[in-house]
């Protein structure tokens, strides 16, 4: 059962790099399953960035959206004014996935672990500061991630997540 994170990270870390677009981005981690991943410059950890923060982005002006999102829900038919925002929305947000790079929306605010830090500490880390990956950094290299979902499956292997 491992105790410390170099025997649960996952090694083969799927990178991404500032200037990518958001699609770019969106294309590739819909390709490898992941909900996000590091930002690496010239082999240097520089950010992070997850399809949250882009949904996150995309919406920004919230206001906006929650008055054009009745489109959807209102069982009433809806005014001509309320679908042109609908469409302005959506060339807005076509736009910003094709335009927008990484680097204006990654967090570069980074918090990393080590490979030798225990299981324990880092579940702890995560837990407390809402973070669902952690770049596992080794003498400044990126040599793993380690997950939630890497804690989730050390607790169903370990059988304490209850029958």
């Amino acid at each position: 059962m491992p105790t410390q994170i170099r025997d649960l990270m996952t090694q083969e870390v799927v990178t991404l790099h500032p200037d990518m677009t958001l699609r770019e981005v969106d294309r590739v981690l819909l390709s490898y399953g992941v909900g996000g991943g590091p930002v690496v410059e010239d082999g240097a950890l520089v950010g992070v960035v997850s399809r949250s923060d882009i949904v996150r982005f995309l919406y920004g002006e919230q206001s906006e959206a929650s008055r054009v999102s009745g489109y959807y829900t209102s069982p009433f038919p809806i005014p001509v004014p309320a679908l042109e925002h609908l469409a302005r929305d959506t060339r807005r947000i076509a736009d910003h996935m094709t335009s927008e790079k990484v680097r204006t929306i990654m967090s570069t605010d980074v918090r990393s672990v080590e490979p030798g830090d225990s299981v324990r500490a880092v579940a702890a880390m995560m837990v407390q500061e809402g973070f669902h990956r952690v770049p596992v950094l080794e003498a400044g290299l990126l040599v793993g991630i380690v997950t939630s979902m890497d804690l989730v499956a050390q607790l169903a292997e370990r059988g304490l997540a209850g029958d």
